[in-house]
């Protein structure tokens, strides 16, 4: 991943991952996310949805 990019795991259900990255000392949440599965493609849409901010 990205270095700007981070990843939360919420351990209930099927373990959903939802991307993050910090800008001017604030979270900005980048609305991907999903499970396992998909785990690949929501990186990738995370990463392009973080190139806009730069």
């Amino acid at each position: 991943m990205d270095s700007n990019l981070f990843e939360l795991r919420c351990f209930f259900g099927g373990g959903i991952r939802v991307y993050y990255t910090i800008r001017n000392q604030q979270v900005v949440l980048l609305w991907v996310g999903g499970d396992k599965s998909s785990q690949s493609r929501d990186i990738e849409k995370a990463k392009t949805i973080l190139n806009t901010f730069e």
